[in-house]
């Protein structure tokens, strides 16, 4: 399984971030490899939260099933994704206050 981690800080405090980077409605406009997002469920993010999003990467486009496995707001959350050919992927998502406003790591 290969792993990527990437970090950002952000100038805006970490329930402004989460409010933006949880709402599937907004995904498209900073996931760059996000063509689509829908369907998603109704209501807030809890535990088995599950939404679907159509990515694209190397010229191929393909529908992955994310569900949240774990949440702690504003600060935490933990996917799991099913994609074709019964591939998986887990994302987790940080955020940690900062002086000047929130850091942010995947």
């Amino acid at each position: 399984m290969s792993v990527v981690i990437a970090q950002i800080d952000i100038a805006a405090p970490p329930e402004r971030v989460w409010e933006v980077a949880m709402d599937p409605r907004t995904t498209k406009d900073w996931v760059t490899i996000v063509r689509d997002v829908g369907p998603w469920d109704d209501g807030p993010l809890v535990k088995g939260f599950h939404m679907d999003q159509r990515l694209h990467l190397r010229g191929v486009t393909f529908k992955v099933e994310w569900t949240l496995q774990e949440v702690e707001p504003p600060f935490f959350a933990r996917w799991e994704g099913k994609g074709p050919a019964r591939a998986r992927a887990i994302i987790e998502d940080r955020l940690t206050p900062t002086e000047t406003g929130t850091r942010g790591s995947t």
